[in-house]
């Protein structure tokens, strides 16, 4: 999700315009910038301030997963309504 910030889930950046998109994907990949001269705004840090990728496939894990609960839980009541026979085939690969 291009131009993905820390704090997405919450509106920040473009927010849930972005993750939005995901609805539409058949797959996602994840693709860190490996250098470690990006911060996760996507500035350049320089080599004096190196960052850690596995520190950008965290936050992106974790505002994928706070998108998801936030659409789970707004949608809750909907969702406990339309019965298990219903959800099984919505959430099944």
């Amino acid at each position: 999700v291009a131009g993905l910030v820390p704090g997405a889930y919450q509106g920040r950046g473009k927010g849930n315009r972005f993750l939005n998109d995901l609805c539409d994907a058949t797959v996602l990949v994840h693709v860190v910038d490996a250098s470690g001269t990006a911060d996760a705004q996507g500035n350049t840090t320089g080599d004096s301030a190196l960052t850690n990728p596995v520190d950008d496939i965290q936050w992106i894990r974790a505002e994928l997963v706070e998108w998801v609960y936030g659409n789970l839980m707004a949608k809750w009541d909907t969702i406990t309504r339309k019965g298990r026979k219903k959800l099984s085939g919505m959430f099944s690969g």
